[in-house]
């Protein structure tokens, strides 16, 4: 069974891990939301649990908005079914 990526859960990791009300997908994650470079690494490795994936910690710094958040655990559920 193929697990597909949710915008809504993605949202609500990081709501939960923020302690954020609102979560949208243009949220910037540090300007808007207020997340520090190891929050960003808390929310990834919360997702990485979920999806069973990993992340290449490389890629973190491109990481901007709730959207590029998305796009890059949807990158790494694709090159997990690879």
């Amino acid at each position: 069974m193929t697990q597909t990526v949710s915008l809504n859960d993605i949202k609500n990791i990081i709501s939960m891990q923020l302690g954020a009300d609102r979560v949208t997908e243009d949220d910037r994650i540090a300007e808007d939301l207020g997340a520090e470079s190891s929050d960003l690494a808390n929310i990834i490795s919360a997702l990485e649990d979920k999806y069973n994936i990993e992340v290449d910690r490389g890629n973190l710094e491109g990481i901007r908005t709730v959207r590029d958040v998305y796009l890059e655990i949807q990158k790494a559920m694709n090159e997990r079914q690879d």
